[in-house]
């Protein structure tokens, strides 16, 4: 007899149809499972579409969104400081300039700056009366001055000077220059960084297609924000390391869009104004933190409820950060940057689309993911085509997007600082200055030894 219970020995004439079937466990539990799964279909929850997908979402009379100001946040220009003097008085300047610089710094009317890669010999910081957090940035001396354009570059935020700040950032320029070669100076400046903005009230970015032409990457920032609504969920206590709370639906909001590379000459950035406003006034509060004065915090707590209470903005800014040295009178001469933004206003009821609700959505996603061409791509065989293209026609902005008139006001807007003398802006007799030469390295020739 066989040492195993359940083996035994077969006869060759017998069939193996005739012996008895050994139940299986797991297949009559399986079994069991799928019969269970097959008279109970597993429910699916139920999803409203948000206003801004399906097309319910139309603005209210006497909402429509209009431009609030256009302004400059950022400008930095070179001063040719020592280019049309002789070595010895440019060296003689040198000398004279940095001797009061330090006399400033000791009377502490500036502040030094220590920056990570330096490319001038004194870096400073000058407050302004305003707001001493606000500051000019200051450098004088360029290490490398054959290569720059002058030996005076200056940082600052024209849209925070007031006509104040100006006239002190003046003063102390003269006194580190001199009266007469800094008005020569100012006289022809050269732009290096430049980011014109507009500020559109009364718009949600979420309520909106942006797209920039012959632009190939792109960046959305959001956060995801929880609204209220329930799932249609029965037992929601039976999945697996859920939450047993109450489920809301779940939608997500677009709060800055930038468009073009990091290393780009130029960048197009359009983000929320509104909640850039609440975000820094919440960083104020966390700043003062619980032990702060209570006047400081009753401030920081004002400008908060005021920063929520504000009516929505979008801020569209073009960021010139590789300018290379245009006059300050040609900038009316440049392509206008504005000129390639292009928004769809999913709020417009002028423009709303006769799709179906699901379509509408799935235009929007692939806009937003891939662009215009690859919506067309994606329903080139709908019958709906023909109104999604009027929909989306890159040709026709809304009416509150003007970009010539705009980018004509921003550098108007420059232009009322008084930061630069009227012979700055006039053009008669200008010329181009010639393009900076591109450092070029040395070919390597192969098979020559290195010099040791």
């Amino acid at each position: 007899m066989s040492r195993y219970r359940d083996t035994f020995a077969l006869a060759d004439n017998s069939a193996s149809a005739s012996l008895p079937a050994k139940p299986n466990a797991k297949a009559s539990l399986q079994a069991t499972a799928n019969a269970k799964a097959i008279a109970k279909p597993k429910r699916i929850r139920r999803y409203t579409l948000p206003p801004h997908l399906s097309g319910a979402l139309l603005r209210e009379p006497g909402h429509a969104p209009y431009l609030h100001q256009t302004i400059t946040d950022r400008l930095a220009f070179i001063l040719p400081y020592g280019k049309y003097t002789s070595a010895f008085q440019h060296a003689k300047a040198l000398r004279r300039t940095a001797r009061r610089i330090a006399e400033a710094i000791e009377s502490q009317d500036c502040v030094r700056q220590y920056v990570k890669s330096p490319r001038y010999h004194h870096n400073i910081s000058l407050p302004l009366p305003s707001n001493s957090k606000r500051a000019v940035f200051i450098q004088i001396e360029a290490l490398q001055a054959r290569r720059q354009r002058g030996d005076i570059r200056i940082d600052l935020n024209p849209a925070r000077m007031t006509t104040e700040d100006i006239a002190y950032f003046h003063r102390f320029m003269r006194r580190i220059i001199g009266k007469r070669e800094y008005r020569e100076l100012m006289a022809q400046p050269f732009i290096n960084v430049w980011h014109p903005a507009a500020d559109i009230e009364n718009l949600h970015l979420d309520h909106c297609l942006v797209t920039v032409a012959k632009v190939e990457h792109r960046t959305a920032i959001g956060k995801i924000l929880i609204t209220e609504g329930e799932w249609d969920v029965d037992a929601v206590g039976e999945i697996s390391g859920a939450v047993t709370s109450k489920r809301t639906n779940i939608t997500g909001t677009v709060e800055t869009i930038n468009f073009g590379m990091q290393n780009s000459d130029y960048f197009t950035c359009v983000y929320a104004k509104n909640i850039e406003a609440v975000h820094r006034a919440v960083e104020a509060i966390a700043r003062a933190g619980r032990l702060a004065k209570k006047p400081l915090l009753e401030k920081a707590v004002r400008q908060l409820i005021r920063a929520k209470d504000t009516s929505p903005r979008v801020r569209v800014e073009v960021r010139g950060r590789k300018m290379r040295g245009v006059p300050l009178w040609a900038l009316e001469k440049i392509s206008n940057r504005f000129e390639k933004i292009h928004f769809v206003d999913l709020a417009d009821p002028a423009r709303a689309p006769n799709i179906p609700a699901s379509m509408r959505a799935a235009c929007i996603a692939l806009y937003r993911d891939s662009g215009r061409n690859a919506v067309y791509a994606a329903f080139n065989d709908s019958k709906h085509l023909r109104e999604i293209q009027r929909w989306l026609d890159a040709d026709s902005h809304p009416t509150w997007w003007q970009p010539l008139q705009y980018w004509k006001a921003a550098i108007m807007d420059l232009r009322s600082k008084k930061l630069f003398p009227s012979e700055a802006w006039d053009a008669d007799g200008q010329t181009w200055p010639p393009a900076k030469r591109k450092r070029t390295s040395k070919p390597k020739i192969k098979g020559r030894p290195s010099a040791r």
